[in-house]
C-alpha cells in the first residue's frame, strides 16, 4: 500500500443537537489555531477515531489536512464532531493538522504497534462468511419486519459477494495479516449483528437506541468503504477493505430501510393508556384483589409529528431524515464504487418516504404489558398498595390499611413509555372490621381474643398458659412482660399435648392450609416445603400485627391474627438460644415431619412476603396458636 494516500472518511451524524460557534471571528482579526480533542491518543493503524473542538468549526463537509508527511482527509458529519481513519503507517509520534481555511486544527497522536494476530486467517474467514451469509441475513430481517429487499440491494450484493471472494483468493499472507488488523481496530463494524423486528406498540425508545447503535456502524462501514475512491491505484488490501465494507454497508442499510418502512406500517405511538377499573365507582376493600385492564391506544408516525413539541417524537424523526440523506448520498457513492471495479448491476432500490410525507395515521386499542404499569404517589401514608400480579393486559392490585376507618387517597398510574401521559385516580378505601370473641381459659381464667376464618375459629393471640404446676412451657428473657406480650413458649410435645384449653386444640398442618387457602394461597403453593408461598398474595402481611415489626416490616393484619415476632427458644446444652425475636413469628402445627428426623412442622412469617412452611426439632419451643375443635 502507498504512504501517500488521501483517506477520505465519510461518516453520518449521530446527535441532534443545535449547533452555534463559540467565536465567530472578524475580517481583520487574527484567527487563532485551535486544538482538536479526542478520547484516543494512542491508536493503531486503519482506526477510525473521532476529533471534536470548542472552538467553531466551518460548516464544510470534509477538510484535508496532513498527518505527519501524508495527506489526508478528515469529514465533519455533525456540527463540530470530525472523523478520521489513520492511514497504514509505522509506529511514531505523528501531528494531524488539518486547514479550517483561515485557521488550523492540530492534534498529536501517537501510532503504536499492531496487536499481533496469531490467528489471522480465523478472523477473516469469519468476516467472510458474514459477507457470505449477507443474503441469507436480509431474509431473516424480511420475515421478522415483514417488510422486502429490494432486488436492486440483492443484485448488487450478489455480485460484490462474487468480487470480494474472487480478490480475496488473491491476497498475500501480509495483505490478509492487515486485512486482520483492520478488522480488530474496528470491532463495531465487524463485532456480531443484531437484528430487531418491529410490533405493534413498540416503544420510541427502543426504535431510537436500536437505530443509534446502528447508525454507527454505517458510519465505520461508509468510512472503509470510501477507502475505494481514495487510492489512485488500489491495492489487494484497499480493494479488500472496500468490498467487505460495501457489503456490510449496503446489508445494514436495507436493514434499516426496512425498519424504518415497519415503523410506517405499525402502531408504534402511544398517544394515551387506560387503566380500565372493574366497577363504576373507585370503592375498594380492604387488601381486596382488584384486577384492572390496561389498554393502549396506539398510532403511527404521520406528516403532523413534524410539528410534535415531543422531545423523543422529534429525536426519532431527525433519525429516521438523517438516514434517509446518508442513504441518498449512498446510492450516488455505489455508481463510483461499481465503475471502479467493473461490478455490474445492482445498487439502492427506492427507500422509505420522509415523515413529511406520510399522509394518515392508524389508531387501535391493544393490551398494554402489565410489567410496564406501576401505581404510584399514594397521598395517604396508612395506605400501602401491592401489584400481585402482571400480565399482558392487566395487572392485579391490592390496596390495605390498618386502619380501623374508612380512608380517602389518590393515586398514579403511570406506563413505562414515554409517550404516555400518567393518570391520576381518586378511591375510597373501606377498612376492615374486625370482630373479636372473647374465650376464658377455665383453667386460669385468662381471656383470649379469637377471630372467626372461614368455618374455623382461631386465637387472635399467643397462649399463655403455665400449667397447673407453673412449669408449662417458659417466657421469652429477651423481653420484658414478654409473657404478657408474646405468650409462652412449648416444646412441640407440650403444644400438642396440654397446652391448649378444653374444646381448642394445636392446629394441624392440614388446618393450616385450610387458613391459607381461604386467604387466598394458590393450591400449587400450599403443599410446598418453602419459606415464601402466597408471597403474591402478600398472606404474610395479611397475618402480621400493624406494629411491632420494625423497619417497614409491619404487616396489615386485615383478618385479625395479629402475629408478631417471637421467634423461638432453642434448648441447647450449653443453654437457650433466642431466635428470630423481632424477625418472626413462628408457630407449632400437630404433625411431624416431612422426613426421617424427628421434626415437627411449623408456619412462619418474617420480612418475606410469605408463609413459611419448614420443620424443626421437635425439643425446641414456639409459641401457640389454638384453633376450636
Amino acid at each position: 500500500m502507498k504512504t501517500k494516500t488521501i483517506i477520505i472518511v465519510l461518516l453520518i451524524s449521530m446527535s441532534f443537537t443545535n449547533w452555534s460557534c463559540d467565536k465567530i471571528f472578524g475580517e481583520d482579526e487574527e484567527v487563532p489555531d485551535t486544538y482538536l480533542n479526542t478520547s484516543q491518543y494512542s491508536v493503531v493503524a486503519h482506526e477510525i477515531i473521532t476529533l471534536w473542538s470548542d472552538e467553531g468549526i466551518p460548516g464544510e463537509e470534509t477538510f484535508t489536512g496532513t498527518f505527519g508527511d501524508i495527506e489526508v482527509s478528515v469529514v465533519q458529519s455533525e456540527p463540530g464532531i470530525l472523523y478520521f481513519m489513520i492511514p497504514n503507517v509505522s509506529p511514531g509520534l505523528y501531528n494531524l493538522t488539518i486547514n479550517f481555511g483561515e485557521y488550523e486544527g492540530f492534534s498529536d497522536l501517537t501510532v503504536d504497534t499492531p496487536q499481533q494476530i496469531g490467528n489471522p486467517e480465523d478472523i477473516v474467514n469469519n468476516v467472510i462468511n458474514i459477507a457470505n451469509n449477507s443474503l441469507q441475513d436480509l431474509e431473516y430481517i424480511e420475515n421478522q419486519t415483514g417488510q422486502l429487499v429490494g432486488e436492486q440491494e440483492k443484485l448488487f450484493l450478489s455480485n460484490t459477494i462474487s468480487e470480494m471472494n474472487s480478490v480475496y483468493s488473491t491476497l498475500s499472507a501480509s495483505e490478509r495479516q492487515q486485512f486482520a488488523s483492520f478488522i480488530m481496530a474496528n470491532p463495531e463494524m465487524f463485532g456480531a449483528d443484531s437484528t430487531r423486528s418491529v410490533a405493534s406498540g413498540i416503544v420510541l425508545q427502543g426504535f431510537r437506541d436500536f437505530m443509534k447503535v446502528n447508525m454507527l456502524k454505517i458510519m465505520i462501514a461508509g468510512g472503509s468503504f470510501y477507502l475505494s475512491f481514495t487510492a489512485p491505484e488500489p491495492t489487494g488490501l484497499t480493494k479488500i477493505i472496500a468490498l467487505a465494507s460495501a457489503i456490510y454497508l449496503v446489508k445494514k442499510v436495507a436493514e434499516l430501510g426496512m425498519l424504518v418502512l415497519d415503523i410506517y406500517d405499525a402502531s408504534v405511538v402511544a398517544e394515551q393508556s387506560d387503566l380500565i377499573i372493574p366497577r363504576s365507582e373507585l370503592v375498594f376493600l380492604n387488601h381486596e384483589e382488584i384486577m384492572f385492564d390496561v389498554k393502549l391506544s396506539y398510532r403511527t408516525i404521520y406528516k403532523e409529528d413534524m410539528a410534535s413539541t415531543n422531545v423523543l417524537l422529534q429525536e426519532v424523526i431527525s433519525l429516521i431524515h438523517t438516514f434517509l440523506d446518508y442513504r441518498d448520498k449512498i446510492d450516488g457513492y455505489i455508481l463510483e464504487f461499481k465503475s471502479l471495479f467493473n461490478i455490474s448491476g445492482g445498487g439502492l432500490s427506492p427507500g422509505p418516504k420522509r415523515v413529511s410525507e406520510i399522509q394518515t395515521t392508524t389508531s387501535n386499542e391493544v393490551d398494554g404489558e402489565g410489567d410496564l404499569v406501576d401505581l404510584i404517589e399514594i397521598t395517604n401514608s396508612n395506605v400501602n398498595v401491592a401489584i400481585t400480579d402482571r400480565a399482558t393486559g392487566y395487572i392485579v392490585a391490592r390496596f390495605s390499611t390498618c386502619e380501623t376507618e374508612y380512608q380517602n387517597f389518590n393515586f398514579t398510574y403511570t406506563y413505562a413509555d414515554p409517550m404516555v401521559d400518567d393518570k391520576d385516580y381518586e378511591v375510597l378505601l373501606i377498612a376492615t372490621e374486625i370482630i373479636y370473641h372473647e374465650i376464658t381459659d377455665p383453667r386460669d381464667g385468662k381471656v383470649y381474643n379469637t377471630i372467626d376464618v372461614g368455618n374455623q375459629t382461631w386465637f387472635a393471640e399467643n397462649l399463655n398458659y403455665w400449667g397447673e404446676d407453673g412449669n408449662l412451657g417458659q417466657c421469652n428473657d429477651y423481653y420484658d412482660n414478654n409473657c404478657e406480650v408474646y405468650g409462652r413458649y412449648y416444646d412441640f410435645s407440650d403444644a400438642k399435648g396440654d397446652a391448649c384449653p378444653p374444646g381448642w386444640h394445636l392446629p394441624s398442618d392440614n388446618e393450616w392450609k385450610q387458613l391459607e387457602l381461604f386467604l387466598g394461597m394458590p393450591e400449587d403453593e400450599v403443599d410446598l416445603q418453602d419459606y415464601n408461598r402466597g408471597s403474591n398474595q402478600l398472606l404474610g402481611s395479611v397475618l402480621k400485627n400493624c406494629s411491632g415489626w420494625g423497619d417497614d416490616r409491619d404487616g396489615i393484619n386485615s383478618i385479625g391474627f395479629g402475629a408478631i415476632p417471637g421467634g423461638q427458644i432453642r434448648y441447647e446444652s450449653a443453654g437457650n438460644i433466642y431466635l428470630g425475636y423481632g424477625q418472626r413469628a413462628n408457630f407449632w402445627t400437630s404433625d411431624g415431619s416431612f422426613s426421617q428426623y424427628p421434626t415437627c412442622i411449623f408456619r412462619s412469617m418474617g420480612s418475606y412476603d410469605g408463609i413459611s412452611r419448614d420443620e424443626q426439632m421437635y425439643h425446641h419451643a414456639m409459641p401457640v396458636r389454638c384453633v376450636k375443635d
